[in-house]
């Protein structure tokens, strides 16, 4: 080989590692960069309801129960489904381009499948770069700020409220009670207390300090900055509505029991058990405008911007949908 050439391929093997040396450089930058303190990965109803479908950049993440609750991917509208990560997921959190979700699989002689039965993971929108933040059996799971908070389980204590960083380190108990973190706005949690009194608390995420926000006997919290929305144990399991810009509380629903809801934007779905009337019904946000969705016993409400989710109460395979804000239209969906 004459000079000229050696020196050709020494200057290409320098140009391509200083490309690599680059791209690692800002591959590092971006992973490293830390979230805003506010930044969350799903919106309380969803969480609220299993946390089995979120919508990022214009695709919906999703828990597909046609394929055991696999971890997919698909445009708003339901078609283009793709298969994401081979994990039975649930809880699922998106901010930065970066999944988070909560691991359960059931038991299997897929190798897919040996030793990676539970915990919280954390991978890119296609599923690659998998780590496992936390291998164990845990409860619900929130991303606030640049902390993943979720409900850690044991024999002895069963649920406690733990928090680690988004990268898994730093992983420690901030509660003993079994706080549910689904509530996250402005950089805070908003939760109801569970052993001493069922009020509504406020969790300093930067201080880790607990202070009443709102006394009574509730259940299932959603804060919006001038609201609260919550069910009523004491008021027969109504869905009511507190304002603080003029301390008025609103009443939404009456003669029956609320079991689950989900506040998106405007729209409120809920699960009202009423005897012969139980069913799915959705109304405005200030209570009015109510409408059946359907007749039945449901859970696992996942409201989207183009379709709002549900599943039967004893059903863990059929998906039912209807327009999140258009007309109530129900149907069947299998999703492959």
């Amino acid at each position: 080989m004459n000079k000229k050439k050696i020196v050709i391929t020494i200057i290409i093997l320098v140009l391509i590692t200083a490309a690599i040396g680059t791209a690692i450089f800002f591959y590092n930058k971006i992973k490293n960069t830390p979230f805003p303190d506010t930044a969350t990965g799903n919106t309380a109803g969803n969480l609220y309801n299993s946390g089995l479908f979120c919508e990022y950049k214009d695709k919906i993440y999703f828990s597909n129960p046609s394929d055991k609750g696999r971890l997919y991917r698909m445009n708003p509208d339901g078609t283009g489904a793709k298969l994401i990560s081979k994990d039975t997921t649930s809880y699922i959190n998106i901010y930065d381009d970066k999944i988070f979700y909560l691991r359960n699989n059931s038991k299997s002689s897929d190798s897919v499948f040996k030793n990676m039965l539970y915990g919280i993971c954390v991978s890119d929108l296609k599923g690659d770069h998998l780590s496992v933040l936390h291998p164990e059996i845990t409860g619900t799971v929130s991303l606030c700020g640049n902390y993943i908070y979720y409900k850690h389980y044991d024999d002895e204590t069963t649920l406690t409220l733990y928090k680690m960083k988004r990268d898994g380190s730093d992983n420690h108990i901030i509660s003993d009670d079994n706080i549910d973190p689904s509530c996250v706005y402005n950089g805070n949690i908003y939760f109801s207390g569970i052993s001493y009194d069922h009020s509504i608390y406020e969790l300093n995420t930067q201080t880790d300090y607990f202070s009443s926000v709102y006394n009574g006997n509730y259940y299932m919290p959603i804060y919006t900055g001038s609201c609260y929305y919550y069910i009523n144990l004491s008021g027969g399991y109504t869905l009511e509505k507190y304002d603080t810009t003029n301390n008025m509380t609103n009443i939404l629903t009456s003669g029956g029991k609320v079991t689950t809801y989900n506040l998106y934007n405007d729209t409120i779905y809920f699960q009202l058990e009423k005897g012969d009337e139980s069913g799915i019904y959705r109304m405005t946000s200030d209570g009015l405008n109510i409408e059946l969705v359907a007749y039945g016993h449901y859970k696992n409400i996942n409201c989207t911007s183009k379709y709002t989710y549900f599943m039967k109460y004893n059903n863990k395979i059929d998906l039912y949908r209807t327009p999140t804000n258009e007309a109530v239209n129900v149907e069947l969906v299998t999703i492959k």
